[in-house]
């Protein structure tokens, strides 16, 4: 497993009827894009314009997929024979752009962080506080702890600028697709998981399991003890709360 070190991710909730159905139904939620609070995230579009050596290894990475079928390996063949000039791979590039942007609208993001010790995070996403944290467990047997489902974000001054046309480019188109924000944001220690449809409730045991609750600094007394009931059945779950440290702009986290 990569990140052994990480053994748990955290996700921030305010105290209201979507979170606590999240609980209630052991699910997660992935929320679409546009649901983001950062209006660059999740919009970075293909940069690189294709090159006639550019379209042919995509020809060629295109024919070497599983299970191609006859249709679509011949047609790969005619285009491989016939490269369209430039003006052509313009259209198919543009074509090809449009579809993308309009179909990652439509997608999941299950977002979580690596701390739950943050003040900015709870002051943020946890209703000033008054919200609660969910402890996720990471380990090999599930997929938080598979770096295929579930990776870390990366924090960057410079504007990325996919290359889906090369071997180089295309390894890091992903990443820099889904996983790369402005690094004004690194203090969020941000993680995700990407679903095809967003704005869906999954089953959480597909995917991990709640170890811990942490309450926060200023969350109402009676939401604690709602929480404590719903979850009542699951022996396993811890309760924390987050603290101050005394003469320190620094939480702490307790049992409690």
């Amino acid at each position: 497993m990569e990140y052994p070190e990480i053994r748990y991710l955290y996700k921030f909730y305010s105290f209201n009827k979507n979170s606590l159905s999240v609980l209630i139904n052991n699910t997660v939620w992935f929320s679409k894009p546009a649901a983001f609070n950062d209006p660059f995230d999740f919009d970075i579009d293909y940069a690189t314009e294709p090159t006639t050596s550019g379209f042919n290894y995509m020809v060629q990475v295109l024919k070497k997929q599983d299970g191609i079928s006859q249709e679509r390996a011949e047609r790969l063949g005619q285009l491989e024979r016939e490269i369209p000039d430039k003006n052509v791979l313009d259209e198919i590039n543009k074509d090809i752009t449009n579809k993308f942007r309009e179909d990652k609208k439509n997608w999941g993001v299950f977002c979580l962080c690596e701390s739950c010790k943050s003040i900015l995070i709870w002051s943020h996403y946890a209703d000033k506080h008054k919200g609660f944290c969910a402890r996720f467990v990471r380990n090999e047997d599930n997929r938080l702890g598979d770096i295929e489902y579930t990776r870390p974000v990366s924090y960057t001054f410079e504007y990325p600028r996919p290359d889906f046309y090369s071997a180089n480019g295309r390894e890091r188109t992903y990443d820099e697709l889904f996983f790369t924000k402005a690094k004004c944001w690194e203090y969020e220690k941000e993680w995700r998981m990407l679903n095809d449809k967003g704005n869906i409730e999954l089953p959480l045991a597909d995917i991990t399991n709640i170890s811990g609750i942490v309450f926060g600094l200023n969350i109402p007394t009676s939401h604690k003890e709602t929480l404590r009931k719903i979850l009542s059945d699951n022996k396993e779950i811890e309760f924390l709360e987050a603290v101050k440290i005394p003469n320190r702009f620094e939480l702490e986290i307790v049992q409690c």
